[in-house]
């Protein structure tokens, strides 16, 4: 039972060689320190405090995790570095397109190889959000964002394997891949 003043963890996430449990305004980082993962050797320090849509699954995409968080009737996208399981700060990748992202997202799907995302929401089910990106250094050099329609049903599923983008749609007919 949730008791006065804490936080039930909603996610497990792995990156950069820590796993973290995220609950609403609190993320723990698990550790063992150097021993094998034990019950009196684990300890989970709080790590960070992002607010995040419930909807989603934080994303891990080598050594950023994204994520969604929403602001009024919009979303935004964050990115936050990892070096050595310890994050090193946050970018808000969406700043440029404050009012382009709809609230409710539900899933997210990307490719480091191809540099683009994918998010889709509640308030668009036939649209995909793209976000396409260029790392270089310490920064995102390049950043731009656009949506795909794909008319004839609601967006339920999208995932990325061999660089080919596949998207499962409810259409009249049924299931469509």
């Amino acid at each position: 039972a949730k008791g006065k003043g804490s936080v039930i963890p909603d996610f497990s996430v792995q990156i950069d060689e820590a796993l973290f449990l995220w609950g609403q305004k609190v993320q723990w980082r698990i550790s063992s320190g150097n021993d094998n993962f034990k019950q009196e050797s684990i300890s989970s320090d709080p790590s960070t405090a992002y607010e995040y849509a419930p909807g989603a699954i934080p994303l891990p995409l080598g050594s950023f995790l994204l994520f969604p968080s929403e602001v009024g009737p919009y979303s935004t996208l964050r990115s936050v570095r990892f070096q050595q399981g310890k994050p090193l700060g946050d970018v808000d990748v969406s700043a440029q397109v404050d009012k382009y992202l709809p609230a409710g997202v539900r899933g997210l799907t990307a490719s480091d190889t191809l540099r683009c995302l994918f998010m889709w929401a509640d308030a668009e089910p036939d649209r995909l959000a793209v976000w396409n990106y260029l790392y270089q250094g310490e920064e995102y050099a390049q950043s731009a964002w656009n949506k795909w329609r794909l008319p004839g049903g609601s967006i339920l599923w999208a995932g990325i394997k061999g660089n080919i983008l596949r998207v499962l749609q409810q259409r009249p007919e049924g299931v469509a891949l």
